[in-house]
């Protein structure tokens, strides 16, 4: 392992000589936990591996990547010795490494899907490591973090991306974040309530709104481009179309299985009221909203009513 490595890390990217050292160190791993015990044992993550994701971070690998993050894969393979490679990968930073490049531009698609899949492994059921993602910076520094980002990534598809494995692998990521994460959920629940909004500080962008209001704003079909930004029509329906489901599919995982979050979304009103008048229901004006005429009618896509 140490040479193989170490031998990845001398040769430029895409070299064949460092595909070679990483094919091999995979089909050691692949379907043997002893020898992924050793490679924990030996330190070859921070050794080789972080170091590894730094260098193709820092010159935009994208070869070098995909083949460190297949190979970590292989670290998790299932039973009982993955919890212990959950928490060594976690601990070594490594989770932090992943989720900071998930979110950027230069990964090409299928590795930008297969970084989110592996993410997704790392956080499931695995209260260190869901903590440890939960409280990760984002790559923009908004204030919601790591998850704002990853939470774009659910609700709109790249262009390059036509089948929309991204916007799966991001999807499934909440699912592996909330699933039997009962604090998570009801974290999440509590910001699609509304807040008070107060005059921003002049020079100062306004924040971004919680993620649970993203969401909500997401499910009502209010769009993130800008009229200039937008060719025609039909690209509007599209990408509202693709927010609808990301965003269904998202908040569908906070409400599993919990019936506090599910109270707390029957509850939610689209605004504060500022009348004696009664607020108008999130989950009422979703309803209406999906059961109205497509696009060009004021109502969501019907398409959009399987997600829902």
């Amino acid at each position: 392992f140490d040479t193989l490595l170490g031998i990845a890390e001398e040769e430029e990217d895409g070299s064949v000589i460092a595909s070679d050292c990483l094919v091999i160190t995979a089909n050691l791993l692949k379907a043997n936990p002893s020898n992924g015990n050793y490679f924990r044992e030996m330190g070859c993550v921070p050794a080789h591996v972080v170091r590894l994701l730094s260098r193709a971070t820092e010159q935009q690998e994208a070869y070098l990547w995909k083949g460190i993050v297949d190979l970590l894969a292989l670290l998790l393979p299932g039973g009982s010795d993955t919890q212990a490679a959950q928490t060594h990968l976690g601990k070594q930073g490594v989770l932090a490494q992943l989720v900071a490049v998930s979110v950027q531009g230069w990964l090409p698609k299928d590795a930008q899907a297969t970084t989110l899949r592996l993410i997704g492994v790392l956080v499931h059921k695995h209260s260190p490591n869901r903590l440890l993602m939960s409280g990760l910076p984002s790559a923009s520094g908004q204030e919601e973090g790591a998850l704002s980002s990853l939470l774009a990534l659910a609700l709109r598809p790249r262009p390059d991306d036509p089948l929309h494995s991204c916007n799966d692998a991001a999807a499934a990521l909440f699912r592996s974040l909330l699933d039997g994460n009962v604090d998570g959920q009801q974290h999440l629940a509590a910001s699609l309530m509304p807040q008070p909004t107060f005059e921003d500080e002049p020079g100062f962008p306004p924040p971004a709104p919680p993620l649970g209001r993203a969401l909500l704003r997401a499910l009502m079909g209010v769009s993130s481009a800008g009229a200039d930004e937008v060719a025609a029509k039909e690209e509007v329906a599209l990408e509202l179309l693709d927010q609808v489901c990301g965003a269904a599919r998202v908040l569908a995982h906070v409400l599993a299985g919990n019936a506090v979050c599910q109270e707390i979304a029957v509850a939610t009103p689209l605004e504060l009221p500022t009348t004696e008048a009664p607020p108008e229901y999130f989950l009422r004006s979703l309803l209406r909203a999906s059961s109205s005429s497509p696009p060009g009618g004021g109502g969501i896509d019907p398409r959009a009513q399987v997600a829902l």
